[in-house]
């Protein structure tokens, strides 16, 4: 984790191990969203709608508040600042694999009619644009940042590699240095 500053004295146990080592460290920062489960956070998963995932396998998510959001972009800000203070080459925003970020540009799973909603492109894309915005700025333009990202949703309700480009030549220009591009399955490659 890295939620806390209790957690800077491990963080950096673990950025030095990997740095010692002559590898680069990434931190990878996540919000399950509706994947979390209650068993291990104590309250009911956080979504940006009352929807389950695809496969129905997760719990019955809250939709977020306004002020939940922007204390989830502001999280998000923070804990990239740990990782720096902890020695870590960069931060790795995890924005795929049906986790928080992939949730708010969803048109399946984002059902908002508020300025966090799936449509417009503006309003789709802005979860991830705010959150890499924070981050930069807390972490400064020398510090490395990686997104990562499903290219697309293979259902009706999904969105394309057309719309996750989009969402790039926004994202890339805020202070994305890297992509890593994330298959979910051997059957979205063929």
């Amino acid at each position: 984790g890295c939620h806390s500053d209790d957690m800077l004295p491990r963080m950096r146990e673990c950025a030095e191990a990997i740095n010692s080592a002559g590898a680069a460290s990434f931190l990878q920062i996540h919000h399950g969203g509706n994947a979390a489960k209650k068993k291990f956070t104590g309250r009911a998963p956080l979504a940006p709608s009352e929807i389950h995932n695809r496969q129905r396998t997760s719990e019955l998510p809250r939709a977020m508040t306004e002020e939940e959001i922007l204390m989830i972009v502001r999280a998000f800000a923070e804990a990239a600042g740990r990782a720096r203070e902890a020695g870590f080459t960069g931060i790795e925003l995890h924005g795929a694999n049906t986790y928080l970020f992939q949730q708010f540009y969803s048109p399946y799973s984002n059902k908002r009619n508020d300025r966090w909603s799936s449509v417009p492109f503006e309003n789709r894309s802005r979860f991830a644009c705010e959150i890499v915005k924070a981050v930069r700025r807390e972490v400064g333009r020398d510090y490395v940042i990686s997104y990562r990202i499903s290219p697309e949703e293979d259902d009706p309700d999904g969105y394309s590699v057309k719309d996750s480009i989009e969402l790039l030549k926004v994202l890339i220009p805020q202070g994305i240095d890297i992509v890593q591009i994330v298959f979910v399955s051997a059957e979205e490659i063929m």
